[in-house]
């Protein structure tokens, strides 16, 4: 049949249908194009066996972080199994230092510092201690940063103005100025790089959140949600936050790097971790000491920082690219 513009197809069950879409499971897909990314994936495995050592490495080790010992001082890595190899077997400028000293059942991984403290165990105690402030650090930004940008955008006007003054204000001063001010007022721990790493840390999720928030409150379906007369808070965290997730985890993941950059750099300058705890940072500036003597007391947490530190940015890359919706195979 034909009304001279249109022919009307009879309905059968042969209906095409577009596979390449159908049945898609989003949450299956951002899955997918994060896994096809190596880089992130490499990323996240190398994240995972970190934090295992961080866990479980100190706990398993026969030794403690702060556990001083002068006849264990300055030893090489010595490690069972591979010391057969001639590799690892506790020998230093030709020189076996483990049967020298009289100490031949005994095995540091990684070798000891000056004060005799193992220091697989005091790395990985450092490496749990950085990661613990990273997260919670980057967990309390999300959470003020997100409420403070989400208040902004949503209200304008005389609250936006004021509350972004007050930003600029607190932008104005450098961060590191204020997180050394802070340390310095402060009772050195974990507590107070905290508090120190949270005055100016939630401002980039703060901003972020506001630019999407006014991008979003314009669209049809938050007008209609307006006009129907619901709530603000509704409409706030039931429309405008659920659409903001994607570059949230961006940012959070992409602020846990700094953070660990910033505790690392405190302990480094004796503003961080007080003695005998370790930190990534503190175990660094302690090897630099004896850099030129023992480098392995520099390499390994040095080694681990900058592992870390990749790692983390590979997987922030792979996330923010899984979660674009631009990156899409079509």
């Amino acid at each position: 049949m034909s009304n001279g513009r249109f022919d009307f197809h009879e309905m059968s069950d042969n209906i095409e249908i577009d596979h390449n879409f159908s049945g898609q499971n989003e949450i299956k897909e951002k899955i997918y194009r994060f896994q096809k990314n190596k880089g992130a994936v490499v990323g996240f495995i190398l994240i995972v066996l970190i934090i295992l050592l961080a866990i479980f490495g100190p706990i398993i080790s026969p030794y403690t972080h702060d556990a001083i010992n002068t006849a264990y001082q300055n030893l090489p890595p010595r490690i069972p199994g591979l010391e057969k190899l001639g590799i690892f077997d506790g020998t230093w400028k030709g020189i076996n230092v483990y049967e020298k000293a009289g100490l031949y059942d005994k095995y540091f991984y990684l070798g000891t510092d000056s004060l005799g403290r193992d220091i697989f165990t005091r790395v990985f105690s450092g490496a749990r201690i950085s990661l613990l402030i990273a997260v919670i650090a980057a967990g309390v930004d999300m959470i003020i940063g997100v409420t403070y940008g989400l208040i902004c955008g949503y209200y304008g006007g005389k609250v936006d103005i004021i509350m972004q003054r007050l930003i600029e204000i607190i932008h104005s001063i450098p961060r590191l100025v204020i997180v050394t001010m802070l340390m310095i007022v402060l009772k050195p721990g974990v507590g107070s790089i905290i508090v120190a790493l949270l005055i100016s840390g939630w401002i980039g999720m703060s901003c972020l959140v506001r630019a999407q928030t006014l991008k979003l409150k314009e669209q049809e379906y938050v007008l209609a949600c307006r006009t129907l007369g619901v709530r603000d808070r509704n409409i706030i965290f039931g429309e405008i936050l659920p659409n903001t997730f994607g570059q949230i985890i961006i940012m959070t993941m992409t602020s846990i790097p700094s953070a660990i950059f910033m505790e690392s750099f405190l302990s480094y300058i004796g503003l961080g971790i007080p003695a005998p705890q370790a930190s990534l940072g503190s175990m660094i500036s302690d090897g630099y000491k004896t850099m030129l003597t023992y480098p392995y007391q520099l390499l390994v947490p040095a080694v681990l920082f900058a592992v870390l530190m990749i790692a983390l940015n590979l997987v922030a890359d792979g996330i923010r690219d899984a979660l674009d919706p631009k990156m899409k195979d079509m």
